[in-house]
């Protein structure tokens, strides 16, 4: 009966490890990727105030800072 326990209890804990290392590893794959898009946005915004600047376009239509999609407050 002892020994049915223990392979039990062994048993139980390698997937209770198994499950928390899956679900580190999904924050971990879902930070990168959150990490990418704010990259992304961050430049697709520089991109958007470069461009206007270089053609003395009205920078009011743009977002600010504090508004823009990569969630940067200023």
């Amino acid at each position: 009966m002892e020994v049915m326990t223990r392979a039990f209890t062994f048993s139980d804990s390698s997937a209770s490890k198994e499950d928390e290392n899956y679900r580190i590893f999904s924050l971990l794959e879902n930070a990168e990727e959150e990490k990418e898009r704010q990259i992304a946005s961050i430049l697709s915004w520089e991109i958007d105030i470069i461009y206007k600047i270089l053609l003395d376009s009205d920078l009011g239509s743009s977002l600010p800072l504090s508004q823009a999609d990569f969630g940067l407050v200023v």
